[in-house]
């Protein structure tokens, strides 16, 4: 219900009504899975889903991040106590593998990384069986590239080769999934996060030499993210096109690999979604950031042009629009305000 409620105006009311249900009906849930095993096996999924609900951009502004893991953390200790590693029907395998996933990367962001570690080697080893006993699976297929996604991110705190040899084994492994039967919508959703992630990765050292891989993996990342918006234009496939088409144009200016026609093409198209009649949830507050990350990377495009003057119009818009974002949003405008100063300073030293 929340994913066709979201899509529509003025939805956020109704969505936390919904959240309210979902709450009322975890309690009732509890009580009757007391003496019953199917009803526990039902809650585990319950617990899962309404973390979920709580996280899908409502996270934000109900401020229910700690219930969210709370949740998370009761999903995967109780899939654990039924013995669901050892389970072999799909629908538990997969809640087993979404509940460690999800549990493991949350205990992570939290700075709790030993026992992060300790739930993804489960779900590394829950996995293994399962691709063991079904090699041809995608939806195996798709937990083992989520997996190698997670891999990465704390490989790149190793090393940036470790981390780029990792991601790139992850890409080349995408024509399984869709070899193996992936819907069109979870294989391009998957895609799109992929090579978006090994852009992110090559770019971050600004190393010259992985320029030419840059911008085919960044315009492979744009196609996926195209192609997912055209089966998905709600706000999941809006956000994941606007994202990535930031992120090509922000990144190939930063490696000095622009194809200016297609930057040009991108911002036009990033305009167009934003300024849309038809865009999901007009309401919401993540697209507000998506227009102040529009002036920064219009910013970086007039700086890759060698245009000093230009570049800091663009910053100036940029700072005067994060002068007006909400306050609770202090940590990302304090490191898109970092941003602006260390690339403007590069700029004004290179003109030195």
């Amino acid at each position: 219900v929340d994913e066709l409620v979201r899509k529509l105006p003025g939805s956020l009311p109704a969505r936390q009504k919904l959240l309210e249900t979902a709450t009322s009906y975890l309690a009732n849930l509890e009580a009757a899975a007391k003496l019953d095993r199917g009803a526990r096996t039902e809650l585990a999924e319950a617990y899962h889903r309404t973390a979920q609900l709580m996280a899908a951009e409502l996270g934000q502004s109900l401020g229910r991040e700690e219930d969210g893991f709370a949740l998370v953390e009761k999903s995967y200790r109780l899939r654990e106590e039924l013995g669901q590693f050892a389970a072999r029907d799909l629908p538990t395998r997969l809640g087993y593998a979404e509940s460690a996933r999800d549990y493991g990367q949350k205990l992570r962001l939290r700075r709790r990384v030993e026992e992060s570690d300790q739930v993804m080697e489960r779900a590394e080893a829950h996995l293994a069986q399962w691709l063991r006993e079904e090699p041809r699976s995608w939806q195996a297929l798709r937990q083992e590239s989520l997996l190698g996604n997670m891999r990465t991110r704390r490989l790149r705190l190793q090393g940036l080769q470790l981390a780029l040899d990792n991601q790139r084994r992850v890409v080349g492994r995408l024509g399984e999934l869709r070899a193996a039967g992936a819907p069109d919508r979870e294989y391009w959703r998957l895609a799109a996060a992929q090579y978006s992630l090994l852009g992110g990765v090559l770019v971050d050292d600004s190393l010259r030499e992985y320029a030419p891989e840059l911008l085919v993996t960044m315009t492979e990342a744009v196609k996926a993210a195209e192609a997912l918006y055209r089966l998905e234009p709600g706000v999941f496939g809006t956000r994941q096109l606007l994202t990535i088409s930031q992120e090509y144009v922000e990144y190939t200016a930063e490696m000095g690999v622009v194809q200016w026609g297609e930057v040009d093409r991108l911002l036009r198209r990033i305009e167009a979604l934003l300024s849309s009649p038809d865009l999901p949830d007009r309401e919401a507050p993540y697209w507000e950031r998506s227009r102040v990350e529009l002036l920064k990377i219009r910013g970086w495009v007039a700086a890759a042009r060698g245009d000093l003057e230009e570049m800091r119009r663009w910053f100036r818009e940029c700072r005067a629009a994060l002068d007006r974002v909400e306050p609770q949003k202090q940590m990302w405008v304090a490191m898109l305000r970092a941003q602006l100063g260390i690339k403007a300073r590069e700029m004004e030293e290179g003109k030195r």
